[in-house]
C-alpha cells in the first residue's frame, strides 16, 4: 500500500509537466513589433512585410514574403526563418494606402479570426513602399526596431493631431452600419522616420477620402480622444486646449434626423503678442467660430464620403426603429442636420496660479 501511494504521489508531479513539451524558449523566438501589408504589382498577391527587433544587439531585420493570402505569407516568411516567429506581439499594422483604398476586409478578418494578431495593436496607412519604409534607419536610438511605437503611445509621442485606431475597433467599424473609422495617415519622413499627413477616412472597409492634421485634433475632441493641444486662432496669440467634455441632444426635423451638440473647451492663453492688449471675450469668440466653421467643412466631407467618422448613427440609435439602422448610412445619413455649437472659457494667466 505505502509503495502503490509512492507512485501514485511521482505520477501526480510528472503529469503537470507535459503541460510543457512543445513550449519554446525566449531565445528561440522572434517577436515582430510592426507588420506592413501592400499589394503587389499585379493587385492581386500580398506582399506582407515584418520589422523585427533583436534585444540582445538592440538592432532589427526587416523580412518580407509575397502570397495569394495574409496567412501563407506569414508561413513562408516562417519558413526561412532559423527562429519561431510570434506575431502575437505585433503592436502597429501598416497597410498601403493602394491597398486601403481596395479594401482591407480580408486582413482584419485574419486579424480577428486566426487570434494570432491581438485586437489591440494599432492600425495605419502609409503612403509609397511599406517593406522599404518598415527598412528606413532614420532617428534610429537605442530601442532600435520599436521607436516608431512610440508615434502612437498616449505615454510617449503621441498628440491629438493624430488618429488612433485598433483592430478591434477597425473590425466594429467595418461590420457595423451606423460607424466609420478615422485612421492615421502616414509616409516616410526626410529628418523623422514618419511624417503624418493627416487621417485616412473609411467607408466600411475602404479609405474614401484623407483629412488634415488639423481636422483630426477636432475628430479626436469630438470623439473624446482628448489631450491638451495648440489652437492658434491670431496672429498674436495661441492658445491651449486644456479640458474638453461634448454633449449630444437628438430629435427628428420633418423626416430628417438632427444632432444638436456642444462641445465644452476650457483653454489658455501660452503664447500671445505683449504689444497687443488681449481681449478674452473676443478670443473666445474666435475660437468658438474657428472650430464650429472647421467641423462643419470637416463634416460636409465626411458625409460627403458616407464616411460616418463621428458615430453619429451610435449618437442618434436610441431614437431609430430596427428597420431604420440598415438605412442610416444609405438613406439618413445624407440627410442628417448637425449643429456644433461650442462654449469656450478661456484663462489669460496661462498655468500661473495667481494669489488670492
Amino acid at each position: 500500500m505505502k509503495r502503490f501511494t509512492l507512485v501514485f504521489l511521482s505520477l501526480l508531479l510528472v503529469f503537470p509537466l507535459t503541460g510543457c513539451w512543445d513550449a519554446k524558449s525566449i531565445d528561440k523566438r522572434l517577436l515582430p513589433a510592426i507588420m506592413g501589408v501592400e499589394l503587389d504589382k499585379d493587385k492581386k498577391t500580398y506582399i506582407v512585410s515584418l520589422r523585427i527587433p533583436d534585444p540582445q544587439s538592440k538592432d532589427f531585420h526587416t523580412v518580407h514574403a509575397k502570397s495569394k493570402t495574409i496567412s501563407d505569407a506569414l508561413d513562408h516568411i516562417r519558413m526561412n526563418e532559423e527562429r519561431s516567429i510570434d506575431v502575437l506581439h505585433l503592436t502597429l499594422i501598416i497597410v498601403s494606402e493602394e491597398l486601403a483604398k481596395k479594401g482591407i476586409e480580408e486582413l482584419i478578418q485574419y486579424a480577428i479570426r486566426s487570434r494570432e494578431i491581438k485586437s489591440k495593436a494599432l492600425l495605419a496607412v502609409a503612403k509609397g513602399d511599406i517593406y522599404k519604409l518598415l527598412q528606413s534607419r532614420k532617428n534610429l536610438r537605442k530601442e532600435k526596431g520599436i521607436e516608431m511605437l512610440d508615434l502612437f503611445s498616449p505615454n510617449a509621442g503621441w498628440t491629438p493631431n493624430v488618429s488612433l485606431n485598433y483592430i478591434w475597433e477597425a473590425y466594429r467599424d467595418i461590420q457595423a452600419s451606423t460607424v466609420d473609422m478615422a485612421v492615421p495617415l502616414l509616409k516616410e519622413g526626410t529628418e523623422t522616420l514618419f511624417e503624418m499627413e493627416g487621417s485616412a477616412i473609411f467607408h466600411n472597409d475602404k479609405q474614401v477620402g484623407t483629412i488634415s492634421t488639423d481636422e483630426t485634433f477636432l475628430y479626436n475632441l469630438f470623439r473624446d480622444r482628448f489631450t491638451s493641444g495648440i489652437v492658434e486662432i491670431t496672429p498674436s496669440a495661441s492658445l491651449e486646449i486644456v479640458d474638453a467634455k461634448v454633449s449630444h441632444r437628438t430629435s427628428w426635423v420633418s423626416d430628417r434626423p438632427k444632432i444638436f451638440s456642444t462641445l465644452h473647451l476650457k483653454a489658455i492663453v501660452v503664447e500671445a503678442d505683449e504689444k497687443t492688449r488681449l481681449n478674452t471675450n473676443i478670443l473666445k469668440l474666435e475660437l468658438e467660430k474657428l472650430l464650429e466653421d472647421r467641423f462643419q467643412k470637416l463634416f460636409g466631407t465626411a458625409r460627403s464620403k458616407k464616411a460616418d467618422i463621428f458615430m453619429t448613427g451610435v449618437i442618434f440609435r436610441s431614437k431609430l426603429a430596427p428597420d431604420q439602422v440598415d438605412l442610416w448610412e444609405d438613406q439618413l445619413y445624407e440627410k442628417l442636420i448637425m449643429d456644433l455649437k461650442t462654449d469656450v472659457i478661456i484663462r489669460n494667466t496661462g498655468n500661473v496660479r495667481l494669489g488670492q
